[in-house]
């Protein structure tokens, strides 16, 4: 995968990187770690190592510079106001903070590609839906799938994405899978334009399926 950084005006996605970890685990609260079903930061850890190893779409999101959250309430997860801007909420809110992470997975490896977090005192600061953007142009750039699909959206009438003059096919699509209890996250990918594509049972209880298509 293409290291650069990717760059947007809230925040920049970095390749992830070993030097990441301290600030990777201080950040993964333990609300993070409740909604991802992670009981201990070190298999976490593991599963970092992992993604290194093998290479991963993996970005670490960064924080550009400070932002004020002009009008922006800060919720807590019941949707009530907690009446603190988005800028109170942590004052080592600086360029450079590491305030969470974005993966995209092999379809092969998970039915659920995405994978992703961000420390709750960013929810609702903009953040979030710009690493979303920034992955998500940045994947279908650079991704090409050598496997076909089976009535999948985006495959054509033999079950392939478009083959190109090579053989592979260009990806049209990348998937999600959320716990039907986090309706935060949910929204929040179907207000970047994630469509449902069915219900699931996961590991710990019923989920949504989501696809973002390729535009």
């Amino acid at each position: 995968m293409n290291s650069e950084n990717l760059v947007g005006e809230i925040v920049t996605l970095k390749i992830l990187d070993k030097s990441y970890f301290q600030d990777y685990a201080s950040m993964f609260s333990e609300k993070v770690k409740e909604f991802l079903h992670v009981q201990h930061g070190e298999s976490e850890i593991k599963y970092l190592e992992n993604r290194l190893e093998n290479k991963s779409f993996f970005y670490c999101i960064f924080l550009n510079e400070k932002v004020d959250g002009k009008g922006k309430e800060r919720r807590d997860i019941s949707g009530k106001d907690t009446h603190l801007k988005f800028g109170d909420i942590d004052q080592n809110n600086k360029a450079g903070k590491l305030i969470g992470a974005i993966e995209i997975r092999e379809l092969t490896e998970s039915d659920g590609q995405l994978y992703s977090w961000i420390n709750e005192n960013y929810w609702g600061s903009g953040a979030y839906q710009e690493a979303l953007k920034l992955i998500s142009k940045k994947y279908f750039e650079t991704c090409n799938l050598k496997n076909t699909c089976a009535g999948s959206i985006g495959c054509d009438n033999n079950g392939n994405f478009g083959s190109s003059s090579n053989g592979n096919v260009r990806c049209k699509y990348y998937t999600a899978n959320v716990d039907a209890e986090n309706l935060r996250s949910y929204y929040a990918l179907k207000k970047f334009g994630f469509i449902d594509s069915g219900i699931k049972n996961g590991p710990y209880g019923p989920q949504y399926k989501l696809l973002l298509v390729k535009k």
